[in-house]
């Protein structure tokens, strides 16, 4: 079984988290997209400007390597990374336009899917180091079950930014500080 956490983010708040994981622990970001070589393509900044919501993929991967051996699955002429046969932490970042948030995530799988062994303990740590580092650098709220970095949250108390709910857009999510 997986582990995971939701988060609340501001592309501020995804900047301090890239900050705060990139010395700390290592991780380096990557992109959902394989490049000629099937390798992943590394990731620029782990922060998406509200200008860029919408036009710019949420989901990407942390790794603990530069270049790590991943899982490449075909379906069809689409190449893809299977995280779940590969060393690898699933992030969505949530998604922020300046006006409405919905929630990201940060998920990874202890054991090999299909191979049904568990994946390396050097992985298992430092993915639990990885989630440990981001849940304190966020605080937790009850009231939207997930972790919410500091921007958001001013932003949100201050009602400049309304939470949406990930399955309707139209549904703002009731917050509680």
């Amino acid at each position: 079984m997986g582990k995971q956490f939701s988060l609340i983010a501001t592309d501020v708040d995804l900047g301090a988290i890239e900050r705060l994981l990139r010395p700390s622990v290592e991780a380096y970001f990557f992109s959902t997209e394989v490049d000629d070589s099937q390798h992943l393509k590394r990731l620029d900044d782990f922060a998406i400007p509200p200008s860029q919501a919408g036009k710019t993929s949420v989901f990407c991967y942390l790794a603990r390597e530069q270049y790590p051996a991943v899982v490449i699955k075909s379906l069809g002429s689409k190449v893809t990374v299977d995280y779940r046969e590969s060393e690898l932490v699933e992030v969505w970042r949530p998604f922020f336009d300046g006006k409405i948030i919905k929630r990201g995530r940060f998920f990874y799988e202890p054991q090999f899917f299909h191979a049904k062994g568990q994946k390396s303990p050097e992985f298992c740590k430092w993915a639990e180091k990885l989630f440990e580092r981001v849940k304190r650098l966020l605080r937790y709220n009850r009231s939207v079950d997930a972790y919410v970095g500091r921007d958001a949250a001013e932003a949100i108390d201050a009602g400049r930014i309304a939470i949406v709910s990930a399955l309707n857009s139209d549904s703002i999510v009731r917050y509680e500080p």
